[in-house]
């Protein structure tokens, strides 16, 4: 049965007015969808204003009439704007409209996110009201032009490489960079751009990175760029580079990036196929007695207790990472701190003892908001293999890496003490002679 009934038309102030019709689908089981604007739409932002806003139409799916009064009853639609909720509509009856004001300045030039919920009946900014429904956010590319480009090419089927580098370990990301160029492809590139996110005090030796024409093209950002303006010396240098991974989410223009580290290594070509199954990111299954502090100290940043999502779960670097998901997890801790001064609180905690990493935070946060099984999907194929963390795991099997047809990553962390040399003489060895037997 495909009746639609329209549920109700409210009215948002962004630029002018933002205007979202729910309508209700007798379909199976409750699903929100946003059916217009469409994914990766692109606008003029006068036009947006000229023509007073832009309609949002949510589509809500349900089984049956009873399916549907058990679903809204006492709830409210949330819309969610680049991760946060500015807005709550009451769904009360068949013919009711609401008026709520939100700020301008959430309608500018540039990469929009949305997504709609169907929360609980109180202030969505508190972690213990998430959503009990929730929509695949979809992005809107908003323009300040006169006339629209047509995109050269679709970016859907492509990702960001992220990778936070200090000076010190240059000379292990040549080792990864390298990897990178060799396993490139003219007429069949996965990866958009690799980031280089490093401290500002060493950009102007690291930008060597994004001036030597390297395959795929690379960009060197400013760690201040994504923390306002200012890195305090007193945060601790390991909880910089994990919110790095997520703060790095504003400048990414793919839907989802995967974050590497120096250490880490490309053994095979790169295959979006493997990485999202069904347009979904995959992740590791790596439950939460591996590293339970981790698990507690997010759990403290988000409000939440110990036994809140008890089967969450999420793995290391190298990790896939939805770029909304990232906006919507540091969106979160911001509405949790409720400051000026949320990045100050949020890194300084790690100092103080509250120890937390940024895929722990990244999955709980989109727990909260009810959306982690809408953009990721569990692993099912081996794409990071035969890592090396300590010296004792030595020697790396470079044969194994390499052979592998479905490997794509490995490491040889810099804890191990193995010289780069080493690594690279094993790399250069598979590289140029077809994958002939080599271990160091």
């Amino acid at each position: 049965m495909d009746r639609r009934k329209k549920k109700s038309r409210s009215v948002y102030s962004i630029c002018a007015y933002l205007t979202t019709s729910l309508f209700v689908t007798c379909a199976g089981g409750v699903k929100l969808r946003i059916i217009a604007p469409q994914h990766g739409t692109i606008m003029n932002i006068a036009d947006l204003r000229a023509n007073n806003g832009l309609d949002v139409d949510i589509s809500v799916s349900v089984r049956t009439h009873e399916e549907y009064a058990t679903a809204f009853y006492g709830h409210v639609l949330c819309l969610y704007i680049n991760g946060t909720a500015h807005a709550h509509i009451e769904v009360v009856s068949t013919s009711s409209a609401h008026s709520i004001v939100v700020p301008s300045t959430l309608w500018q030039v540039g990469q929009t996110w949305i997504h709609a919920g169907l929360c609980n009946n109180t202030n969505d900014n508190y972690a213990s009201s998430g959503p009990v429904y929730a929509s695949t956010p979809i992005l809107v590319k908003v323009q300040n032009v006169y006339s629209l480009p047509v995109l050269e090419e679709n970016v859907d089927d492509k990702v960001t490489l992220v990778l936070p580098l200090m000076i010190d370990d240059a000379h292990r990301a040549l080792l990864l960079v390298g990897t990178l160029q060799a396993h490139s492809s003219p007429t069949h590139q996965s990866i958009q751009e690799l980031l280089v996110v490093v401290p500002d005090t060493q950009a102007f030796a690291l930008a060597v990175l994004e001036a030597s024409h390297t395959c795929p093209p690379t960009s060197v950002i400013n760690e201040s760029s994504l923390f306002n303006g200012i890195v305090k010396q007193t945060w601790h240098t390991y909880a910089l580079q994990m919110a790095v991974k997520l703060l790095v989410a504003q400048r990414v223009t793919t839907n989802y990036y995967v974050t590497v580290d120096a250490d880490i290594l490309l053994v095979g070509t790169f295959d979006a196929a493997l990485f999202f199954p069904g347009g979904r990111g995959t992740f590791v299954e790596e439950h939460r007695g591996v590293h339970p502090h981790w698990w507690r100290g997010s759990a403290a940043i988000l409000g939440l207790t110990d036994d809140d999502y008890p089967n969450a779960a999420f793995g290391v670097t190298p990790a896939v990472l939805s770029t909304i998901g990232s906006v919507i997890t540091t969106s979160l801790i911001r509405d949790v701190f409720e400051d000026d001064d949320w990045q100050q609180r949020w890194l300084g905690s790690w100092s103080n003892g509250t120890w937390w990493s940024e895929y722990t935070l990244y999955r709980l946060a989109l727990d909260i908001r009810g959306l982690f099984d809408n953009i990721h999907v569990a692993s099912e194929s081996e794409t990071f293999c035969n890592p090396v963390w300590y010296h004792g795991d030595l020697p790396w099997d470079a044969v194994g890496a390499f052979r592998n047809k479905k490997c794509v990553f490995s490491l040889v962390q810099s804890t191990t003490q193995l010289a780069p040399s080493l690594v690279a003489a094993s790399i250069g060895f598979h590289v140029h002679h077809d994958h002939t037997h080599s271990s160091v």
